[in-house]
């Protein structure tokens, strides 16, 4: 009887878990205004900023590098009470004045390539993802604690690491993947009706030091407009 009872309870707590609905994934958020950005183009019924990141991208206190890529925040601000279209497919990216544009990659073709780079290598890596979880040294090793709490094996940590960061007796924060943060922060198309905002990605494998001008093209049904970055 108490083992009928019991399956069905479990049961019923399986059916409130599979109808609580799951939290969104966490999206780049759009700084409050346009004019917060390098450049901002207002058109009829939207503003669309922008920035140039080289080849980073971040969210919070994850940030990463990718190789081989140029990275641009753009943003949308509807000026109406109205939803709008997003789509990466309206943005082109024109390098030094040439006729021939950039179209942005899918996220996926992107956080492929910085899981498995071609030569071999790592191509990303995490800053002010909290440093005391990964301190790298130079010189000769830190000495090992013979047991917990040995004070002549506790490596300094440096100025300013959290207390209790790299202890295995202290909860560490966790930090995003960079494969994660890329594919949530991403542009993606979609239906919008408040401010929104995502990353572009660009193949590029030249010197940005040679980069005279850079122009992210967004074309709509107006046409196509210029956003000149500095």
């Amino acid at each position: 009887m108490l083992r009928k009872h019991a399956s069905r309870i479990l049961g019923l707590i399986a059916a409130l878990l599979a109808l609580t609905p799951k939290l969104p994934a966490e999206r780049l958020t759009p700084k409050p205004h346009a004019s917060d950005y390098p450049v901002h183009l207002k058109l009829d019924n939207l503003e669309i900023a922008a920035d140039s990141l080289v080849h980073s991208f971040s969210r919070g206190a994850d940030s990463f590098f990718v190789r081989g890529y140029l990275v641009f925040e753009v943003a949308f601000y509807p000026t109406q009470h109205a939803s709008y279209r997003v789509s990466p497919s309206q943005f082109a990216l024109r390098l030094n004045g040439k006729k021939q544009a950039l179209y942005p990659q899918e996220p996926g073709l992107v956080a492929a390539s910085m899981k498995h780079p071609d030569d071999g290598s790592y191509p990303g890596f995490e800053a002010g993802a909290g440093l005391g979880g990964a301190v790298a040294t130079i010189g000769r090793p830190l000495p090992v604690p013979r047991f917990p709490g040995d004070p002549t094996g506790t490596p300094r940590q440096p100025p300013g690491t959290p207390e209790g960061a790299g202890r295995p007796d202290v909860p560490q924060p966790q930090h995003a993947t960079a494969e994660e943060v890329l594919r949530q922060t991403a542009l993606v198309q979609s239906e919008e009706s408040s401010a929104t905002s995502g990353y572009l990605f660009f193949a590029y494998s030249g010197n940005v030091k040679k980069l005279k001008s850079v122009e992210l093209l967004y074309t709509d049904a107006a046409g196509v407009h210029v956003l000149r970055l500095p």
